[in-house]
């Protein structure tokens, strides 16, 4: 299970790009960072606004965090979906096989469509979109 109920670096991307365009490009037009805990090197604090070179106006960590929460589960949703679409994108063609395959490439092949539906059926999980269970990967 993965919870995702903290604020984050891609939340806060994700809001930006919503409030002002999903033009704005992170990396070239602005760049968001986060604390980093020295004892556990995960995220310690909330991201904020560490560059901004985009001609518009750049809006404040406040202003963000209000628009992130004004609209949390459909930002929270659109971010799981793109790493749900990620992982779907690198499976492509693994369940797929001639009729013709061995059993055991089939066997695999079943175990990668299992997998590719599970990933589907993430949107509707009870939790979605703050507490996810992502199916593990076929051995």
């Amino acid at each position: 299970m993965i919870d995702f109920k903290g604020y984050t670096h891609d939340l806060m991307v994700a809001a930006i790009q919503n409030m002002l365009g999903p033009s704005l490009v992170h990396g070239q037009n602005f760049w968001v960072a986060h604390p980093i805990s020295r004892t556990t090197g995960e995220q310690s604090g909330d991201p904020f606004i560490a560059q901004w070179t985009s001609e518009l106006q750049q809006p404040s960590d406040a202003e963000i965090v209000k628009h992130f929460r004004d609209n949390e589960y459909e930002l929270r949703a659109v971010r799981i979906r793109l790493l749900r679409d990620e992982a779907l994108s690198s499976s492509d063609g693994r369940a797929d096989l001639p009729g013709d395959a061995p059993e055991s490439a089939k066997e695999k092949a079943a175990a990668w469509a299992e997998y590719r539906t599970a990933l589907r059926d993430i949107p509707i999980q009870p939790g979605f979109p703050f507490s996810i269970e992502w199916p593990a990967l076929p051995k």
